[in-house]
């Protein structure tokens, strides 16, 4: 799984939590920090999207179609909390 994002310290920590770890197993998680917004637009356009990101130029990816609906997959999600 690729991940790219501006949220270096946080992501840190997190991968460090049990529920990460117990969620992940022996998923490879490649975060990569520090990512301009033109990285993330070039690899859209290339076809080669990471698998997630965070605090992006979201408007931008929208109108072109990079994104995808996740209200399914949180619907149906043992570890997401409802309520």
């Amino acid at each position: 799984m690729v991940c790219l994002g501006n949220l270096d310290a946080g992501i840190q920590a997190f991968v460090k939590t049990p529920i990460f770890k117990d969620t992940m197993k022996d998923t490879k998680f490649d975060f990569k920090g520090a990512v301009p917004s033109e990285a993330i637009l070039t690899a859209v356009a290339a076809g080669t999207p990471p698998d997630g990101g965070s605090n992006f130029d979201y408007p931008n990816l929208f109108s072109k179609g990079a994104v995808i609906p996740v209200n399914d997959y949180v619907a149906t999600s043992t570890r997401i909390k409802k309520g």
